[in-house]
């Protein structure tokens, strides 16, 4: 039986106790420990929000804070904040007279983790790859192998090494920072961490790629918090994406499958950030092809259309080279939409009319599940949501869409764009 573990006893109450609060416990601490390493330590208006950020960063642990704030003898305040990415060297002096577990944050954490069992130890390893959190049934599908994984998730929430909390009727779980850069340290000596990256990926691309749908579809606020509460995973998967290039064409999906979710956010600068960063680095593929796209579609929103021009022009190029009619209706959609806005509606009706004839010869559904994308609305739809609609001889003008819809829609496919872009064009 280890400290803070349930004795599962009739008649026992189990009373969570917290971290310190950052700017109250957790300040007095540091500035208690502090005065007797270095006796003219003392508190100004730079210090003391550093040292909130300390605390905060070392997750309110008091042995942490303790061990932080015995180094201003040498450092900064600032300069501790500085290294804490690499805390389990830095704070490891405590006092002699305290027991060996309490001496470094290691020798602490070393103590926890030895008292797992084997199969304990490997799912706390494999955790450490999400980043903000995740449910349980992420921990399933990324984790392996475990016959169970629910029964060792709850005995680390009853040792304290995993924190649960309760957001919209659905149990989230996380670990303390301070314990997840602990497994990380411990899954890459198992030299597993490569493969529980690569799965962690690959369950976000599925969730991004479901998340594309559902937000098109009755249930999307519920989608839409869902992904938000995901958000970190998807930058760690992406990040991972970039570091392994035997994924990176994953990563391209990823990042194509959350471009609705980005623009319908906010966040579309950040979208358009990763699909640069992904495509710097992108063979001529599939999805290459979904990233130009899809990047496309960010900047024409963003109000960049001439940056746009040219990914879209690649994605339809690199769609025929590849004999991928899905993915060249979807750029050919968004080419399409970019002419108009530009006021070429002459290109705008040819690039609308291939894509038109290409998505009615496709069968019914989201493209096989590969183009999740936007797609340009219905001409009723363009005229009542369009802040200005661009015509012949005007040389300014720009059209806002407020909300994009799929390719697979019955309205999409009842347009008569012809006869719209007929018209507009004379």
């Amino acid at each position: 039986m280890r400290p803070g573990e349930a004795l599962n006893v009739a008649g026992e109450v189990v009373w969570p106790v917290g971290p310190l609060e950052a700017n109250s416990d957790g300040l007095q601490m540091f500035v208690d420990r502090a005065v007797v390493a270095a006796p003219d330590f003392g508190l100004t208006s730079d210090s003391r929000s550093a040292v909130l950020r300390v605390c905060q960063r070392l997750d309110g642990l008091p042995l942490a804070i303790e061990l932080a704030a015995a180094r201003v003898n040498a450092l900064s305040v600032q300069e501790i904040e500085q290294r804490l990415d690499q805390r389990f060297a830095l704070l490891s002096a405590g006092r002699r007279s305290s027991p060996p577990r309490h001496q470094t944050l290691r020798a602490l954490v070393d103590w926890s983790y030895e008292l797992l069992t084997a199969e304990e130890q490997r799912l706390f390893q494999q955790l450490s790859v999400f980043s903000g959190g995740w449910t349980l049934e992420a921990a399933e599908a990324v984790c392996e192998p475990a016959p169970d994984v629910l029964a060792l998730l709850l005995s680390l929430v009853s040792k304290s090494l995993v924190q649960v909390e309760s957001q919209a009727g659905r149990s989230r779980y996380r670990l303390l920072e301070t314990l997840r850069q602990y497994a990380a340290d411990k899954v890459r000596e198992a030299r597993t961490e490569s493969a529980a990256q690569t799965r962690h990926l690959r369950w976000c691309e599925r969730l991004a790629r479901a998340g594309d749908r559902g937000i098109s579809g009755p249930h999307r606020s519920e989608w839409l918090r869902r992904l938000e509460a995901e958000v970190d995973n998807f930058r760690a998967a992406l990040r991972w994406s970039l570091l392994e290039t035997a994924e990176l064409e994953t990563g391209l999906r990823l990042g194509a499958s959350l471009v609705r979710f980005w623009f319908l956010v906010g966040t579309a600068s950040e979208g358009s950030e990763w699909l640069e960063a992904l495509l710097a680095k992108a063979p001529r593929s599939t999805g290459r092809v979904e990233a130009l796209s899809a990047s496309g579609f960010l900047l024409v929103r963003r109000g960049d259309p001439r940056a746009a021009h040219p990914l879209l022009e690649e994605a339809v190029e690199l769609a025929r080279h590849l004999g991928d009619s899905c993915l060249l209706a979807l750029s050919l959609h968004h080419l399409g939409e970019l002419r108009v806005q530009q006021g070429d509606l002459a290109g705008a009706r040819s690039a609308l009319q291939e894509s038109l004839a290409l998505t009615r010869s496709l069968q019914p559904g989201p493209c096989s599940g590969r183009c999740t994308s936007c797609c340009p609305p219905s001409a009723n739809w363009l005229k009542s949501r369009a802040t200005q609609i661009p015509r012949k001889h005007s040389t300014s003008g720009a059209l806002i869409w407020r909300e994009p819809i799929r390719m697979d829609s019955a309205l999409y496919r009842c347009v008569d764009w012809d006869n719209w872009l007929s018209t507009e064009a004379t």
